[in-house]
């Protein structure tokens, strides 16, 4: 097995948590972005359309209080 010095092996690692940095970074919202008027719609890309509800307790919210992170809908009825 090849041996390194440390300089090469700290390179080596400089460039590995470089490309984690770039890869990791935040990427702008293509559907506000282009022009400032978001698209809303139910393509990859859109914004959601609104939808509100109520939560077990009662109280009303909004799909969009929770933009920016990650929701699951669960669409159901009891006939």
């Amino acid at each position: 097995m090849r041996k390194f010095d440390r300089s090469t092996r700290a390179a080596a690692y400089l460039a590995a948590l470089m490309l984690l940095a770039v890869g990791c970074e935040k990427k702008s919202d293509p559907a506000v972005t282009d022009n400032q008027n978001p698209k809303i719609g139910t393509q990859i890309g859109n914004i959601a359309p609104e939808i509100v509800g109520k939560d077990l307790d009662g109280k009303e919210f909004k799909l969009s209080d929770y933009r920016g992170k990650v929701v699951m809908l669960d669409f159901w009825a009891g006939w």
